[in-house]
């Protein structure tokens, strides 16, 4: 292959009894076994190749790297990779364990994209670092997959990724258990599925505490929480983000409290809040005011009624939920008013309601209004008269 110099592109394909890309007795000419000017390879379907050639990583040339369907591949060579190296793609290697740390640690490398997915063997991608170069970090269906930066094996303790990374997409990776010390070039954390410049972590089941860094995370405008059972708490920092325009929080049965320092997030458009549990504490200066939609359901609903529904001031969309003790709304008892710039309302699963108090006097801007209706003997929601909506709408809940 060494003679056809005008090579670019190199794929082998379905060879499943192909054992080395390199003869024997050519391990040791370094580069005599590849075009000079080879600048994509890629290997698929070849069951029994279990390394790749030492020669392979002197290439200047080489660009890309793509490994599919090769299960007895363990390792890349433990060697530094050529300086012109931008992405590494590795799929359906089950026998694949770790990234060699020869090269991880060489900062004359210039790998920005690095994709990793159902790989069933992998439990971390490096021991000490990640790449200094790396901007694109993608890990998917890695289902032994529990942190990026292995503690074990790391003698200073400190882990290191790479300080230009700005996406981290890890997505359907069960075991995960921890990410710690995120770089703060960070953009787009993505836990599950992707949003642009958002992070969303969805059924991580073992997931127990967020990274103590993502508090630094200034350009974030989107977090998604999803299906989280397992976890405790956010970092001591609260969310800094400065951009952040939707939060979602729901299904984490054992969060200990809301983030801190709520009320800084100047640029919340988008709150919503579900299926926490009852020791959720509500955020010590409360939300931010400035939300033009939120959703709140369970025991957050009661501490949210006492700060006062009245602070925003901007909200168009409101949806109110699982309030099983709440006999009428807005609670007269209390003195609650609902903002006057509400065009949207939502009333889901309160069983005890009995009335909707002074709603059609007060919400002028209202436009649609969905609510519960309890049929037994001893409750009934007394509607009152809505003449201005242009939309109305009423569903019974059993």
């Amino acid at each position: 292959m060494q003679n056809l110099s005008s090579i670019h592109q190199l794929k082998i394909v379905s060879c499943p009894l192909l054992l080395s890309l390199i003869a024997e007795e050519e391990q040791d000419r370094q580069q005599q076994g590849f075009p000079c000017s080879l600048q994509y390879l890629k290997v698929s379907r070849c069951e029994a190749l279990v390394k790749l050639p030492q020669a392979l990583l002197s290439l200047s040339s080489l660009r890309d790297i793509e490994i599919f369907d090769c299960n007895s591949l363990v390792s890349f060579p433990e060697a530094a990779f050529t300086s012109q190296l931008k992405t590494i793609r590795i799929m359906e290697c089950n026998s694949f364990e770790s990234l060699p740390e020869a090269w991880l640690q060489d900062t004359g490398i210039s790998l920005e994209s690095l994709y990793i997915g159902y790989c069933n063997s992998l439990t971390y991608i490096a021991r000490i670092q990640l790449p200094q170069s790396l901007k694109r970090l993608e890990i998917k269906d890695c289902n032994n997959l529990r942190t990026l930066i292995a503690k074990e094996g790391n003698p200073s303790g400190r882990k290191r990724y790479a300080s230009l990374l700005e996406y981290l997409i890890i997505g359907f990776c069960p075991n995960l258990e921890y990410l710690d010390d995120l770089p703060t070039t960070l953009q787009h954390l993505d836990l599950g599925y992707c949003s642009k410049k958002g992070w969303r972590i969805t059924d991580c089941k073992n997931l127990k505490f967020l990274p103590d860094g993502l508090c630094n995370l200034r350009h974030l405008q989107e977090i998604y929480i999803c299906d989280c059972p397992s976890l405790v708490s956010f970092c001591k920092g609260g969310l800094l983000s400065t951009k952040l325009t939707k939060l979602w929080i729901n299904g984490c049965n054992k969060l200990e409290a809301l983030p801190n320092c709520m009320h800084r997030l100047t640029s919340l458009q988008n709150l919503a809040i579900g299926i926490c549990p009852s020791t959720v504490s509500f955020p010590e200066n409360g939300f931010p005011t400035n939300p033009t939609s939120l959703a709140i359901y369970d025991k957050i609903c009661k501490p949210l009624f006492e700060w006062g529904l009245s602070r925003f001031t901007s909200l168009k969309h409101l949806s109110i939920g699982r309030c099983p003790d709440v006999v009428s709304f807005p609670q007269e008892e209390m003195g609650m008013t609902i903002p006057a710039s509400l065009t949207h309302l939502d009333i889901v699963n309160f069983p005890s309601l009995e009335r909707l108090s002074s709603i059609g006097e007060n919400l002028t801007a209202l436009k649609s209004l969905v609510s519960p209706i309890v049929r037994s003997s001893n409750s009934f929601l007394r509607m009152v008269c809505l003449p201005h909506f242009r939309n109305y709408i009423s569903k019974a809940v059993r």
